[in-house]
């Protein structure tokens, strides 16, 4: 998006460079060039970037879950050694199932790594009684059990948010679902982290005037007595926004 903001200011200058060619000519070229000017401030100031919804929620993840975590990078080891050959006939005869392997650049395969090996407790358990070196500690196990229900929540609202059709507005009803049910927890180490990075994060998309405008065109959010917006003041700003946008 940032680079389609900036293609989009480069073919306008590269325009009034064609327009230069095309007329210099003829007299009216300053007429051209001030026209193509006032195009180029007059979209400069009516596109708004908006960032990903689903990458602002891994931003938030990534506030809260270090990628050199201990626990972590010691039960990834655990689920990559899985693979060799020395632990096939366990994993065989087991039917153990090969939890996946995450990727730095996808929060959720932490999530389903962690949620795989916490279904089959008892396999992985009997796995370290075998195999010593692939023995979880008890802090690696609270660690999984921790993280699988704190970050539940927002893995189905990930998953809810790769819809063909998803509006802003229902973003922002599912983000507030999601950081509610992570916020009842209680006792979980990564709630109240979770819940507040969630809420900053979320707050900074509310401060955009293009995801203010959806909210506003949503009868859900936008109604009689409604406590989405702060004041008349800030319906009124929205309203502009949008009479200019058209």
């Amino acid at each position: 998006m940032v680079a389609a903001l900036k293609k989009i200011k480069s073919l306008l200058n590269e325009s009034i460079a064609v327009s230069t060619l095309l007329f210099e000519d003829d007299e009216n070229i300053p007429q051209e060039r001030d026209l193509i000017e006032e195009l180029e401030l007059e979209w400069d100031a009516r596109i708004s970037l908006v960032r990903c919804a689903v990458h602002s929620f891994q931003l938030a993840i990534a506030d809260i879950f270090d990628k050199a975590d201990p626990n972590l990078k010691c039960i990834t080891e655990v689920v990559r050694h899985l693979r060799q050959i020395k632990y096939k006939s366990f994993v065989e005869v087991q039917q153990l199932a090969l939890p996946p392997l995450w990727s730095p650049t996808r929060w959720g395969g932490k999530y389903k790594m962690l949620s795989s090996i916490l279904k089959q407790e008892a396999k992985f358990v009997e796995l370290g009684t075998q195999y010593s070196e692939m023995c979880l500690g008890k802090d690696d196990w609270r660690f999984i059990k921790d993280y699988v229900d704190a970050t539940r929540p927002l893995y189905h609202c990930t998953k809810v948010m790769q819809a063909d059709h998803y509006p802003l507005s229902q973003f922002y009803i599912d983000w507030l679902v999601a950081i509610q049910e992570v916020s009842m927890l209680k006792g979980n180490p990564f709630s109240n982290a979770l819940v507040s990075t969630c809420t900053n994060r979320l707050e900074r998309l509310r401060n955009n005037m293009a995801f203010k405008a959806s909210l506003y065109l949503d009868p859900r959010l936008n109604f009689l007595d409604t406590t989405v917006f702060e004041s008349t003041n800030e319906k009124a700003e929205i309203q502009n926004f949008i009479a200019d946008t058209w």
